[in-house]
């Protein structure tokens, strides 16, 4: 029995010593990518390529991450090739149907596919290059792409060239070359031939290798030229069309809103709602191409709109739906930095939902200093059936007590609100500042220049239509940051406009440039040097003067 104890004893040390192994401590972390086997793989460089499997041997076992994105093979194929890793070998066959172009070289980019299984370090950029003709070309081109308005890189764009100086080479067949640009925006096509291209810049949404409406693109004005002592580092813009605009679909909200989606912003006023003698509605922007419609009576299970030539029926499940909730709620804009309301401007209401109705008799504002009531301009938004805004005559220094009683503001469903109530104090113009921009070099050869003055919740506070050298004075604004929008606006259409494709447009120069921060009685005094915004003297001056 003491030795069947004894035995047991054993055992069970010996499990258990097994259920707390101590983890291995090795060296340190590999952080290396995988290494070609250059004496197993496939040979690079090869010429008078025929069609075969291509192995790959590494040195570690490997893993494909995103390979229909990341590798990148040109000329591009016809067919898609077959790429799968087993262990340390990375193999890669054409398809059978596929004809390889003759005397032409090909480079297959693997971009950051190749990774290694335990760690996944990335192999950036492995390229396998070969020739069906005699010899491996080797011009290259270079350059970088950036938004033409936002100037911000256009990262992961195509950068492709044709063999022909077809405009509607484009739209119909895949190029001979291409590369995609990097994080940054640059490119680099290597391994070209002597010869003329044209070059077309595609943010290629369906990867299809051809341009599609609705997709950004780039483009230079001339052929490409190459020879062996030619050399081109191109900077380039790309741009979405300017296109119709285009209904994309309907969501029901709640019993009474519908949400409506567009491809672009479009104006309020080229939507209106069939049968409107029986239906009462309103709509606002929820986004630049999202538009609210609210409608009464809200239990409607269908309501027809017409958008330009087209009609859109909405059919709505009140089932799925919750109803409006049956009190506005009102939000009173507080005035910036708490330094009060501009003597010049407006009491903003928000409201939850379109405002129907207005009782002036329910809507009191008092001096509350001399206990007199101040005469206001009371008005609905045009183009936000959700703001109120109130203009009321005053002077600085006075406090006003701003009440709306029950059933001064009645939505479309005859909703109203509670009782609210609150104070506002008219500023001082001392706390205020101004911006001076003397604009210099003004003249072009067509159009003018666009200006905006923009605050920092992106709210246009005043445009300016330049054609001429000329001082432009905006004072009385509130203390915050500020930037300006400056276009040139070759059409004068008051607007920036993208490029045009066929029409061999490129899109209008766009600046943004951000201000000095104005203060309380200062003016900003700045030079803007119109013909040459990309070096613009920076240097402000600023002024305590009012």
């Amino acid at each position: 029995m003491v030795l069947a104890l004894i035995i047991c004893t054993g055992i069970m040390c010996l499990l258990q010593s097994c259920y707390n192994q101590i983890p291995l401590t090795g060296g340190p972390k590999d952080e290396n990518p995988p290494v070609l086997d250059t004496a197993l793989s496939s040979p690079n460089n090869q010429i008078r390529f025929e069609k075969q499997k291509i192995s790959l041997v590494f040195d570690e076992f490997i893993a494909l991450r995103d390979p229909i994105k990341q590798i990148i093979i040109t000329p591009p194929l016809t067919y898609t090739p077959k790429v799968e890793e087993r262990l340390s070998t990375l193999n890669f066959e054409f398809d059978e149907k596929e004809i390889l172009k003759e005397n032409a070289t090909y480079v297959i980019n693997f971009g950051e596919a190749i990774v290694d299984f335990t760690e996944s370090n990335k192999l950036e950029n492995f390229t396998l290059v070969f020739s069906t003709g005699d010899y491996i070309d080797s011009l290259s081109i270079r350059g970088n792409v950036i938004d033409a308005k936002t100037q911000e890189p256009s990262k992961e764009f195509l950068v492709m060239l044709y063999e022909s100086s077809s405009d509607s080479i484009v739209y119909k067949e895949k190029p001979f070359y291409f590369a995609r640009t990097n994080e940054s925006g640059d490119f680099e096509i290597k391994n070209l031939r002597a010869d003329t291209f044209k070059l077309f810049v595609l943010n290629d949404q369906n990867l299809n290798y051809t341009y599609d409406q609705g997709e950004e693109i780039g483009f230079i004005d001339s052929l490409i030229y190459l020879t062996d002592s030619s050399y081109y580092d191109l900077s380039l813009e790309s741009f979405m069309e300017q296109s119709q605009p285009r209904y994309v679909g309907y969501e029901a909200l709640a019993r009474g809103q519908i949400k409506l989606e567009f491809d672009q912003k479009i104006p309020l006023g080229s939507i209106t709602v069939l049968n409107s003698d029986s239906i009462s509605y309103a709509f606002n922007y929820q986004a630049d191409n999202l538009i609210n419609l609210w409608y009464y009576p809200a239990n409607l299970t269908k309501i027809n709109i017409k958008f330009g030539e087209d009609t859109i029926s909405t059919r709505i499940n009140n089932r799925s739906v919750e109803p409006l909730e049956e009190k506005i709620e009102v939000t009173i804009t507080e005035p910036s930095d708490d330094i009060g309301l501009h003597p010049n401007g407006d009491i903003e209401l928000t409201v939850t939902y379109p405002v129907d109705s207005i009782n002036l008799s329910l809507i009191g504002l008092i001096d509350t200093m001399s206990n007199t009531i101040v005469t206001a301009e009371i008005i609905v938004n045009d183009d936000n059936a959700l703001s109120v805004m109130i203009s009321p005559t005053v002077v600085t220094g006075q406090k006003l007590r701003l009440t709306l009683l029950p059933g001064a503001i009645s939505d479309i469903w005859q909703h109203t609100h509670d009782t609210i109530e609150q104070y506002i104090t008219i500023a001082d113009l001392e706390d205020f500042g101004s911006v001076q921009l003397e604009c210099i070099n003004t003249q072009l050869p067509e159009g003018s220049y666009h200006i905006s003055l923009i605050d920092e919740k992106n709210n246009v506070i005043q445009d300016y239509q330049v054609f001429s050298d000329t001082t432009l004075i905006k004072s009385q604004l509130t203390p915050g940051s500020f930037s300006l929008r400056i276009t040139e606006d070759l059409n004068s259409n008051c607007k920036w406009d993208p490029g045009n494709y066929l029409n061999k447009r490129q899109s209008e120069k766009y600046f943004e440039l951000p201000l000095e921060n104005v203060k309380g009685n200062w003016i900003i005094q700045k030079q803007i040097d119109l013909s040459n915004l990309d070096t613009i003297d920076e240097s402000t001056e600023s002024t305590e003067s009012q």
